[in-house]
This record gives C-alpha cells, sequence and structure tokens, in this order.
C-alpha cells in the first residue's frame, strides 16, 4: 500500500515545475540465492504498482559464511542465474518496466565473490 501512495502522489506530481523532469521510481535489490528466482515477478509486481525500473547487484560476499548465497559463487549457481535471466527479460519487455543489472553470468563464475575486498 506504502507504494501505491507514493506512486499517486508522484503521478499527481508528474512533473517538477522547476526542473520539468520526470519523478523515476525504483526497486532496488540485492540479488541471493534466496530471491533470484522471484527476479521475473517483481518485474511484474514494479509494473502493476506503477513503478519504472527495477535495479540490482549481486552480493558481494565480504565473509565467508555470505558466500552460499552468491550467485557468482561457482558454475551451478550461475547456471540456474543464467536461466532466469531472460525470463526476467522478457517480463521487462512485455511490461515496459526498465531493468538492469539482470545481466548474464560468465562461465569464469566463482572468481570474485567480493570486488574490491582485501
Amino acid at each position: 500500500e506504502n507504494v501505491r501512495t507514493l506512486v499517486a502522489a508522484r503521478n499527481a506530481n508528474a512533473l517538477s515545475e522547476a526542473t520539468g523532469r520526470y519523478v523515476r521510481l525504483t526497486f532496488q535489490l540485492t540479488f541471493l540465492e534466496e530471491n533470484f528466482t522471484e527476479i521475473p515477478l517483481i518485474v511484474r509486481l514494479a509494473a502493476d504498482l506503477g513503478v519504472d525500473r527495477v535495479k540490482g547487484h549481486h552480493l558481494w560476499a565480504h565473509w565467508e559464511e555470505m558466500a552460499g548465497r552468491s550467485m557468482k559463487r561457482d558454475a551451478d549457481a550461475a547456471s540456474r542465474w543464467n536461466a532466469m535471466v531472460p525470463q526476467a527479460k522478457e517480463a521487462a519487455a512485455e511490461t515496459g518496466v526498465a531493468l538492469e543489472g539482470v545481466d548474464l553470468i560468465p562461465e569464469s563464475a566463482g572468481e570474485d565473490l567480493s570486488p574490491g575486498a582485501p
């Protein structure tokens, strides 16, 4: 209900008089083993609610305890992620919701679970 209220307020003032800019609403996700299969459904939910964009980033597993939740941890996880990507892109194309960060994982999965970490 909170998202619907926010969308209604945005739509009532769709363009800023000061800047002429449209306020774009985004669902921001962290991609995890526990939620990656829901991404196509989240895209459709975003469309139903009037949210403009779904974007996200893969989990950066800075601690060993988190490594099992990363979709980049090994080839099997990457393969399952890669099977979902076309479904999410199809949902985005069908609904007009912008989708960012949902891309195929290269075969080098598991090489760097925490970019930039020591």
